[in-house]
């Protein structure tokens, strides 16, 4: 990035001045940025200044004025004649706010009497002269008796921080048309309390970082999005990029309940764990299927198909569904239809890609929705 030097920002009342002037000592240390917040923390002048400079230009840190007049206030505070002649300028301006010229005259006039060369000392007292012909004599007056009552600062400081970006509203629509594809199902825009964003669902291992590309992680932190993403076997990705598209398709707790052997809720299971799954009443009868999909790429049929009348729930509590190998991350979904799903019975065990594929089939026709939920197992 160019330097940008607030000397030439003043207004033409000061570039015949400076036009001819090469300021001596504007390059800050080459020494990394943490070991100079390490000693301007303990009030190292040279060292604040050093940082100001840096921001100013960009060099290294991003280009912060604000960030830059701050710490160069606190230099000059600490009596860094160079701080004092460039804040001066800065204030005199109004670069990053509103004009002091009060503030200007008094930072110029204690960097004239510097009297450094390297500190523009000379160029200093002829803008302070100019910029007193723009005051009122109570505002030179004031600035004067500031110059007289300066001392110098001691000691550790509080360093100055970079304003957050500034959080905007966005709705739901336009989120949901900047997000990448997730490949796991759709990714949903919830909405919180106070309108905050949020976006939830899956993703296929590694896909994450589509979501936190530079360009698409700036979107979230200017609009306050929170991510609650979770990335999934390729496997299961495959499946529930299908189920996930069925009508009514819901992934929360209320859709269904996962319980272990001791009656506690859990979405993380260990070998031996017994399986419990609830299923809460709807409003019609319908046909109830329970598929367990394994990350390797096998589904088992728990119910291949039963009745359940309007209005009961269920509650499925085999003693033989135990959680075994192969250890990792599975799901388990039920699916509700008006009628029995296939016409004929599927075995037990069967690979997902061929279920799901009829699967597909049969959504088509109508009358299916499923909730599913990811779960992980490990061994003991």
């Amino acid at each position: 990035m160019p330097y940008y030097s607030p000397v030439r920002a003043i207004g033409t009342w000061v570039v015949a001045v400076v036009l001819g002037l090469a300021p001596v000592g504007l390059h800050a240390a080459s020494e990394d940025v943490a070991g100079l917040e390490r000693k301007a923390a303990g009030g190292d002048a040279a060292a604040l200044f050093a940082l100001g400079d840096l921001y100013e230009r960009g060099e290294g840190v991003g280009h912060d004025m604000a960030l830059a007049a701050a710490y160069l206030r606190l230099a000059a505070e600490h009596g860094h004649a160079l701080a004092q002649y460039r804040i001066g300028l800065v204030d005199a301006a109004g670069l990053g706010g509103e004009a002091d010229l009060t503030e200007g005259y008094k930072w110029l006039s204690l960097a004239a009497a510097a009297g450094s060369e390297e500190a523009g000392a000379l160029v200093a007292s002829v803008l302070r002269d100019n910029l007193a012909a723009r005051m009122t004599p109570a505002e030179v007056e004031a600035a004067q008796k500031a110059v007289a009552l300066f001392k110098p600062a001691s000691g550790a400081v509080e360093l100055p921080k970079a304003k957050a970006p500034a959080v905007t509203a966005m709705s739901a629509e336009a989120l949901q048309a900047r997000l990448p594809p997730g490949g796991c199902g759709p990714l949903a825009i919830e909405t919180g309390e106070g309108g905050t964003l949020a976006i939830a669902g899956y993703l296929g291992q590694g896909r994450a970082a589509s979501l936190l590309a530079p360009e698409v992680k700036d979107l979230f932190d200017r609009h306050a999005v929170d991510l609650r993403v979770i990335e999934v076997e390729p496997n299961l990705c495959a499946a529930l990029d299908v189920i996930a598209q069925t009508p009514s398709a819901v992934s929360g707790a209320d859709a269904i309940t996962l319980r272990g052997g001791t009656g506690a809720e859990k979405d993380q299971f260990l070998a031996g764990d017994q399986l419990v799954i609830e299923i809460p009443a709807r409003d019609e009868d319908r046909f109830i299927a329970v598929d367990y999909f394994q990350h390797d790429g096998q589904v088992l049929h728990l119910v291949p198909g039963q009745p359940l009348k309007a209005m009961q729930p269920l509650t499925l509590a085999d003693p033989n569904w135990q959680i075994g190998e192969p250890f990792g991350q599975d799901m388990v979904v039920v699916l509700s239809s008006l009628q029995p799903l296939f016409m004929r019975e599927r075995p037990f065990l069967e690979r997902a890609e061929d279920y799901v594929a009829d699967l597909k089939g049969r959504q088509a026709a109508g009358g299916v929705a499923a909730a599913y939920r990811i779960i992980t197992t490990a061994a003991r």
